[in-house]
């Protein structure tokens, strides 16, 4: 039988002969993710766990409850924006990576970085959290949702699907398997290792016991369909898990961690098999459209030139009233948002005492946070 050190060096020559075609040939970011991403993943034993899920259904918080600890940004307003990679270390500082290279940053500027709209020229943030959840190479991955209102985003989170080794997906309980959800893991999710995905049904505590196993009754027959009788669904809320206070986010972890324990293995040699498939065949592909083009003609090629100017120049007018339009409807908007905010405040300003005057202090100072939080999420 061969070892498993055998199968590693065996996979890696073939990853970097792969690299050093796609460098060869101009295909830079393939060759910077062979060599930067996997082949390190490789040796040193590293898995990728990709939290997924729509916007605002709680992915950040999952991941603190996961640790053990507030390490991304959570609350009313914060959004991923970026991706945001978790390894394991006691360094408080985060680093920037750009296309242009690597720079530090702050905990405290962590929230403004992940929760703005980031520069093109952002990858990734990578952060460091001292948890035994990130035993043995594990890597988070926060993900923007994957259906958040910029088209960008959306695409720098599906890019990092075939990337993953793992998939976390993240589920509301109070609006579980939408059609957009269910559209999304039959395109984007089933093209991968159906045993490779886990789903968190979270929020568990705006729903009563029964709901909650209504709903997960639901929801698993729905999967069922699609990954088989086996679906691997937790109902959770992470949010109590934070404080300690959900048993159930205790056995997802036990659940999740088990099975990383187990598998690993034989999740980072297929993860390296798997990348080199699929950035081989990028290549194959890019290869095939240079050998196409050298073996036309020059006139067919001059005119097949002038197509592409002819369109790039319609493109950019479209654009530029495309980008007018924006502006005018993101003005729109904008004004109507401040009178609906100013409107929220004022009624809420009123409502609040009567609410507070029906508790004990005691009450007001355990619920009174997240009654605030709820009913601006609601709003």
């Amino acid at each position: 039988m061969t070892s498993t050190s055998t199968l590693t060096e065996r996979i890696a020559e073939q990853l970097e002969l792969l690299a050093e075609t796609a460098s060869a040939n101009g295909m830079r970011s393939i060759a910077d993710e062979l060599v930067q991403e996997r082949l390190p993943a490789l040796r040193e034993g590293t898995m990728t766990m990709v939290v997924l899920g729509e916007f605002n259904h709680g992915k950040s918080t999952v991941i603190n409850a996961l640790l053990g600890a507030d390490v991304l940004p959570t609350g009313i307003t914060p959004t991923t924006s970026v991706i945001t990679h978790i390894r394991r270390g006691s360094d408080t500082a985060v680093t920037v990576v750009r296309d242009t290279g690597r720079s530090t940053a702050t905990r405290e500027e962590l929230r403004q970085l992940v929760t703005v709209t980031a520069p093109e020229d952002l990858r990734y943030v990578e952060l460091s959290a001292d948890s035994p959840f990130l035993r043995d190479g594990l890597v988070l991955v926060d993900t923007p949702g994957v259906n958040d209102i910029s088209q960008q985003r959306v695409e720098i989170t599906y890019g990092y699907v075939p990337r993953a080794d793992v998939v976390l997906y993240v589920l509301d309980a109070t609006q579980a398997l939408k059609r957009s959800e269910l559209t999304f893991i039959e395109s984007r999710l089933l093209k991968g290792s159906r045993e490779r995905l886990f789903f968190l049904l979270g929020k568990t505590d705006a729903l009563s016991a029964e709901e909650v196993s209504e709903i997960t009754s639901h929801v698993r027959s729905r999967l069922s369909g699609l990954l088989g009788d086996d679906v691997p669904i937790f109902p959770v809320s992470a949010r109590r898990a934070t404080r300690g206070e959900d048993p159930a986010f205790d056995v997802f972890r036990e659940a999740i961690s088990t099975y990383l324990d187990e598998q690993r293995q034989q999740i980072v040699l297929e993860g390296a098999v798997r990348a080199g498939r699929r950035l081989a065949s990028m290549v194959d592909q890019n290869l095939a459209i240079e050998r196409g083009a050298l073996e036309l003609a020059d006139d067919e090629l001059e005119k097949r030139i002038a197509a592409v100017h002819e369109r790039l120049s319609r493109s950019r007018s479209m654009i530029a009233e495309n980008l007018r339009r924006i502006d005018e409807e993101a003005a729109a908007i904008a004004s109507a948002a401040r009178d609906d905010v100013q409107t929220f405040a004022r009624d809420f300003a009123a409502a609040l005492p009567r609410e507070v005057s029906r508790a004990n202090t005691d009450d007001v100072k355990r619920y009174l946070p997240d009654f605030i939080h709820d009913t601006f999420k609601g709003w």
